[in-house]
């Protein structure tokens, strides 16, 4: 495939909500007469291997080929420190 990339923790879980949604939810909170608090989150979480995962089938149907202990290096200094647990 060509160089690597660098990956942190490819099995850390993440919201992979859509933006536009997002967005929306965001103005419709700031419609709101008295503050509140809101949860934005489509309820379904996925590993960032699932998602690059996802993205290589787009790449593969060119005629790429990606191997996962050849073409992605993970490394420990790119993962975020636990905020939440999933």
């Amino acid at each position: 495939m060509g160089q690597p990339f660098y990956l942190g923790n490819v099995y850390a879980k993440r919201d992979w909500g859509y933006a536009p949604d997002f967005i929306e939810g965001m103005y419709l909170m700031l419609q709101q007469e008295t503050p509140e608090d809101f949860v934005l989150a489509t309820g379904e979480t996925h590993t960032i291997k699932e998602f690059v995962d996802e993205c290589l089938k787009h790449i593969d149907e060119k005629g790429t080929r990606f191997e996962w202990k050849k073409d992605a290096v993970s490394y420990t200094h790119l993962t975020l420190p636990t905020i939440y647990s999933v």
